[in-house]
């Protein structure tokens, strides 16, 4: 039961380095984006009203860390409420 505890807590550190990493850089390239797609920054990402255009490296990274976060996060919440109930039901 330890060892699955903290198997999901390792997936959710995992997560919420993926969430600050991936706030870090979409906020980067949202500030140093193309307000146009140009030459080689033909890669739109959005926040709310606001767009921008990067190139594909910065696309890609945004992309997986996202993929990452949700995994690593949903992991751990059905993880962690799994074991909740486990030891509800032992009980």
């Amino acid at each position: 039961m330890r060892l699955a505890h903290a198997i999901f807590g390792v997936f959710g550190l995992v997560g919420v380095l993926a969430f600050t990493a991936h706030l870090v850089i979409f906020f980067y390239a949202m500030a140093h984006g193309s307000p146009t797609p140009i030459d080689r920054e033909i890669y739109r990402i959005s926040n709310h009203a606001d767009s921008a255009y990067v190139t594909y490296p910065w696309h890609l990274a945004i992309k997986y860390l996202e993929i990452v976060m949700l995994v690593g996060l949903g992991i751990a919440a059905i993880g962690e409420l799994l074991l909740a109930a486990s030891r509800k039901s032992k009980t």
